[in-house]
């Protein structure tokens, strides 16, 4: 599963903190997750998620060399692998500087530069988890961002994979089952999380090492389901959806003996101006249970020549932190629908999302008939809480 996690923290003498996340980052290891002993890659890509140009001067990345059960690798050497026009220089106790050759590199809206260390083996420590930071020195807007994220080192030659429905769309009330493929699970525990038992959380362990499937006897909406490996102090999770048709509850008089729950699906939230004009909205809003986020992208109409939809994701503690950005566009040249774009996102009890659109207008086709985008939300729980909505706000061009 990749991992996207950012934190903004202004360090002294690091200049004014601009507000809000300027760079998004995504790590992502290869294999995926980190295996004691095995050879590794990591991967990172530092995005521009603000609407406006950021100018970075300098990246630092910084791993932990040694063979303590936190350290990643006791490896000296290792192989780098730049962005164009980024040179990587030699690492000092795995601590690896990164510059643009040609001096501050502007990234524009939805930039990304990506970089890569690889041609290291990790420690012989399963059950440990080991740090990356990032430090990253901002030009224009004056700032110096900083990222941290725990990797997780599982047993050598352990993969989980191919995690996903046996049917992707079934019909109300029936039976779902969700199927994976392991290998080598070794002490590794086993849990599935899902809403279940009248849309109460729900973890069951699965104690069948190396089970392949599990089911459920009938679920009423989509579902989503989080299959977990632990082992001591590391994890690894994968998700993965149930879709199910809508049933349709006909009924004159019911009587119930007992308790009856009339449990009501969270439906999405459709937002997106229809006056194209007063394009820029921000909706901000708090997860009251863990479940998935997903947002769906269109533009309609011939006017609308770009939509943007960027989700940001921040700790339940701290509001600094950023665990999570995501962006997605949709083009529209041609003057024709957009098949959209959709973006999933796994949320935590009490994380805060900030969820943004905007769009650009084309002045030639505008008037000839109407043009907007939509964005639809919808937030699958593993609970009976949904999203609390806290406000939204507008920003006319």
């Amino acid at each position: 599963m990749d991992d996207t996690a950012q934190t903004l923290s202004p360090q002294p003498g690091a200049g004014t903190a601009a507000a809000g996340p300027l760079l998004g980052y995504k790590v992502t290891t290869s294999p995926d997750a980190l295996q004691a002993g095995g050879k590794a890659r990591i991967t990172l890509c530092l995005t521009n998620i603000t609407a406006s140009p950021v100018t970075v001067s300098a990246v630092t990345i910084g791993i932990r060399i040694g063979s303590g059960k936190n350290d990643l690798t006791e490896d000296s050497s290792f192989t780098t692998w730049p962005h164009a026009g980024w040179e990587m220089g030699g690492h000092r106790a795995g601590v690896f500087p990164v510059r643009p050759k040609d001096g501050p590199e502007t990234l524009g809206v939805g930039d990304s530069v990506q970089f890569a260390i690889e041609g290291f083996r990790v420690n012989r420590h399963p059950g440990e988890t080991t740090p990356v930071t990032v430090t990253a020195e901002l030009v224009e807007p004056k700032k110096r961002d900083q990222f941290r994220k725990q990797l997780s080192k599982l047993q050598g030659g352990f993969a989980l994979y191919d995690f996903g429905p046996e049917q992707l769309v079934i019909g109300a009330g029936t039976r779902a089952t969700v199927a994976w493929r392991v290998h080598q699970p070794g002490a590794a525990a086993f849990t599935m999380t899902h809403p279940h038992d009248h849309d109460r959380s729900s973890k069951d362990t699965l104690l069948e090492k190396g089970a392949r499937s599990y089911s459920l006897p009938s679920i009423w909406r989509t579902t989503p389901f989080r299959l977990t490996a632990a082992l001591g102090r590391a994890s690894y999770s994968v998700f993965t959806m149930v879709h199910v048709t809508d049933a349709n509850l006909i009924t004159g008089d019911l009587t119930v003996n007992g308790t009856c729950d009339m449990l009501r699906a969270h439906e999405p939230t459709n937002f997106g101006p229809g006056e194209p004009r007063r394009s820029a909205q921000r909706s901000d809003y708090t997860a009251a249970t863990d479940g998935i986020l997903t947002a769906t992208l269109k533009t309609i109409g011939t006017a609308v020549n770009r939509a943007t939809l960027r989700i940001t994701v921040k700790d339940a503690r701290d509001k600094t932190q950023i665990v999570f950005a995501a962006e997605a566009t949709c083009f529209n040249d041609t003057g024709r629908h957009d098949a959209g774009e959709r973006v999933e996102i796994p949320i935590e009890t009490g994380q805060h999302i900030t969820v943004e659109t905007d769009h650009e207008i084309n002045p030639v086709r505008t008037g000839r008939q109407c043009s907007y985008y939509t964005a639809e939300l919808a937030f699958h729980s593993f609970g009976t809480a949904a999203l609390t909505h806290n406000g939204t706000r507008w920003r006319d061009h």
